[in-house]
């Protein structure tokens, strides 16, 4: 029998278990969000403003599918702004360019210091609001002038061109930003210069009569009114070209558009452009400066503050899933000061090898981090139980009609209870799937076509249960080992 026919029989129109990577499961939209994790609540304050997070869990334990749920819960809520960052490699390929770094180097990121970090969060904050802001184009009319030209100049230095969408949002910005009387007076300015310096060409062609003794000086004042329109517009674009190698050379995580960049510190109103030129401040302070401005401008459009997501740096290309490179990736943000930083929720799902960045800490780190005032998960766990219910939601999210539980899928010599503990030996949603898939289509391929619709050959088999237990433990074991000598092979994180 085709496991299709067998799911018709159960009235499931879709695979309940078939799909392992979360960021592509059709099922996951319409499962509650709370009730993915235990750790849900604590994740997702919507009385509150946005709080930072960390999350350890190993490979399989539901940490994507977790931060797609608590994504889905603060978008509905809808008072803070929600960035997801899945894919940190095309800025670390950015980094390795710039910094001149070969593929044979040990660790290539180990010069990555908080001001990168902090630069790669203002870059994927400014390309996630450039994409709210086409949708919700109110949002920018809440912003003052000088507002819109400080958003401009954030977006025009930090929005990655990923997407090839850079160029039109700094356009537009422009546009939204430049008071329109400005526009009108210079054209005005250059219209009167240049009649002043037509007057002598409309005096010989006798077509207006002027005194002779005021047409020199008309005529200077036009040409003079030229000229300083001519003096102002070359010293902009001196002073711009000025601050844009200076802002661009402190830039190594991101690569900012010279032209985009000039063109705005070129247009823009003066005083706009201290945002990111002003004080002799560190770079890391400047950082900090520039974020906190951010959140401010996204306050001030009306969301709550600036929620970001940080997910799967353990499947970077570049990271190569070394704990040493994924350390020199995280530890900088693990810093009291960034965690608690006013309006940002910074929540980390990070990969359960990373777990001595906290464990093993000493005293001063610890300090520095004080994760006891952000939101801690040591580790993702669940029991038999947990992943029983779960099955059961995903059941009810591919059910075609009544729901079906678990329970109504084995045979009277199977007990619930024997499900739950194999559920609970597996530990992870990821190989609890594996194993309902693979107990499920496998009895499905021994059925005949023309069994009855009520006999119980229906129902999975305990000598069914049995054999494919025997087989996903085996499995599951053999992948913890691997994954255990893979993390002892590529080294440890310096406590």
């Amino acid at each position: 029998m085709f496991t299709e026919t067998w799911r018709r029989r159960w009235g499931l129109r879709q695979a309940p278990f078939a799909h392992e990577d979360a960021d592509h499961d059709p099922l996951l939209d319409r499962v509650d969000s709370w009730a993915v994790h235990p750790s849900y609540e604590r994740l997702v304050d919507l009385n509150g403003g946005p709080s930072s997070a960390v999350i350890f869990g190993e490979r399989g334990s539901g940490k994507s599918a977790l931060r797609r749920s608590v994504a889905k819960g603060l978008k509905a809520d809808g008072k803070s702004l929600t960035v997801e960052v899945t894919d940190v490699d095309p800025w670390l390929e950015i980094f390795k360019l710039q910094a001149g770094q070969s593929k044979q180097r040990a660790n290539g990121f180990a010069r990555l210091d908080r001001a990168d970090l902090i630069d790669l969060m203002l870059s994927a904050a400014t390309m996630r609001l450039g994409e709210s802001l086409k949708a919700e184009p109110s949002r920018l009319k809440k912003l003052s002038s000088s507002q819109r030209a400080e958003l401009c100049l954030l977006v025009a230095a930090y929005h990655a061109n990923f997407e090839g969408d850079r160029e039109e949002q700094v356009s537009h910005l422009l546009s939204a930003s430049r008071p329109w009387w400005k526009s009108v007076g210079r054209a005005i300015f250059a219209v009167l210069g240049a009649a002043g310096c037509l007057v002598p060409l409309v005096q010989l062609g006798g077509r207006v009569s002027i005194e002779p003794s005021a047409t020199l000086p008309v005529a200077l004042v036009g040409a003079g009114m030229l000229g300083l329109m001519a003096a102002h517009s070359l010293w902009r674009t001196l002073m711009a070209r000025r601050a844009m190698g200076r802002i661009a050379a402190e830039m190594r995580i991101t690569a900012p558009d010279r032209r985009l960049m000039r063109r705005a510190l070129t247009v823009l109103p003066r005083g706009s452009a201290p945002v990111l030129t002003q004080g002799e401040e560190t770079r890391e302070e400047g950082r900090y400066r520039l974020l906190q401005g951010l959140i401010q401008l996204v306050r001030d459009m009306g969301w709550s503050g600036l929620e970001l997501l940080v997910d799967r740096i353990d499947e970077s290309t570049l990271l190569q899933a070394r704990v040493d490179c994924m350390g020199s990736f995280i530890d900088p943000v693990l810093e009291h000061k960034l965690l608690q930083l006013d309006g940002l929720g910074l929540k980390l799902f990070l990969p359960v090898e990373l777990t001595p960045l906290v464990r093993g800490a000493g005293p001063e780190r610890l300090r520095r981090m004080r994760l006891d005032k952000a939101t801690l998960v040591d580790e993702l766990r669940w029991s038999g139980q947990e992943l029983l219910e779960l099955a059961d939601r995903r059941l009810v999210a591919a059910s075609n009609g009544p729901a079906t539980c678990l329970g109504e899928l084995l045979g009277e010599d199977l007990d619930l209870v024997e499900m739950k503990d194999a559920l609970h030996t597996l530990g992870t949603p990821r190989l609890a799937f594996a194993f309902l898939r693979d107990l499920f289509e496998d009895h499905a391929r021994e059925l005949p076509d023309d069994l009855h619709r009520d006999s119980d050959g229906w129902r999975v088999s305990r000598g069914a249960f049995e054999r494919q237990r025997a087989a996903s433990s085996d499995r599951a074991r053999t992948l913890r080992r691997m994954m255990r000598q893979t993390s002892v092979m590529r080294g440890t994180v310096e406590s």
